[in-house]
């Protein structure tokens, strides 16, 4: 039996530093994480992350890379999903979409 891949809970860390001080303290609230009006940015970044190693919050981020020529139609080239746990039927990180089979537009997030 293979193992599944999943990603670290770092990986979502880039992303987490996009959010505002106050997304991220009232995700850590809903997460039951000790949030005061002095917790950082940083240190709430690093609570959630500290979450999904214990396993307390799942992260899953999907990436697609794109191109619209001047004039034309946008064109997805690829598309992978990562994550830190396994879903539904051993469902870990994965390609969705690979530039040998672009697809025209914007795809629709792939089911689970």
């Amino acid at each position: 039996m293979s193992t599944v891949k999943t990603s670290k809970s770092n990986v979502a860390a880039s992303l987490l530093e996009l959010q505002s001080r106050e997304d991220l303290a009232a995700t850590a609230k809903a997460l039951g994480l000790p949030v005061t009006a002095k917790t950082s940015k940083t240190a709430l970044v690093s609570a959630l992350v500290k979450a999904g190693d214990a396993g307390k919050a799942h992260f899953k981020m999907d990436l697609t890379i794109s191109s619209k020529p001047e004039g034309g139609t946008r064109t997805t080239f690829f598309g992978c999903r990562s994550r830190n746990y396994v879903s539904g039927p051993g469902d870990g990180n994965q390609v969705w979409l690979t530039p040998a089979n672009p697809v025209q537009g914007s795809p629709a997030n792939p089911g689970e």
